[in-house]
């Protein structure tokens, strides 16, 4: 008796998993499927700014943005942000071992971000501007470029290049 009941018992829990994987089969598994790797020890792959944020860079731009990452195995890399509307404004970020492209002496100078920091325009196109932030931590350069399309920069936009240098500053730590 014990026995039988038993089997009704396991069929009941049986049935249901063997339909819900019948009907898997039959549509296909909706479970992403691993794909190799060609590094041998799976480091995670990156799909994001380890600096910045999408969202933060968003936020600093004042709308929604797309992202192109290069960023090598070492650390070192860029990472661009740039407006999905007209005009397409770009916050760039590059960090790296070698010097950057330094700003002039006279430069205005910046403090809490990394061992030293300054802040200069580099180009003036016609409907452009462009400005940037260079800092050491450490070893490490990283150089903060905000080029903006049809508008001079101003106290608000200043703001977000210097929020921007000090959240890389803040994820080199």
């Amino acid at each position: 008796m014990f026995r039988r009941m038993f089997h009704r018992w396991l069929l009941l829990l049986v049935l249901p998993c063997a339909s819900i994987a019948a009907a898997q089969m039959q549509q296909g598994s909706t479970y992403p499927q691993a794909s190799p790797s060609n590094n041998a020890a799976n480091e995670p792959v990156m799909t994001g700014c380890p600096w910045l944020s999408i969202g933060t860079a968003a936020k600093l731009l004042g709308e929604d943005v797309l992202s192109s990452v290069n960023v090598s195995n070492t650390g070192m890399g860029s990472c661009k942000f740039s407006r999905q509307g007209q005009p397409s404004d770009l916050l760039e970020i590059v960090v790296s071992k070698q010097a950057p492209q330094m700003c002039p002496a006279d430069s205005a100078k910046i403090t809490g971000v990394g061992n030293w920091a300054a802040r200069c325009a580099v180009r003036a196109r016609h409907h452009e501007s462009s400005e940037m932030i260079v800092a050491q931590l450490r070893d490490i350069y990283f150089t903060v470029t905000l080029t903006l399309h049809t508008k001079k920069l101003d106290p608000q936009t200043d703001d977000a290049l210097e929020q921007a240098a000090e959240e890389v500053a803040g994820s080199l730590y």
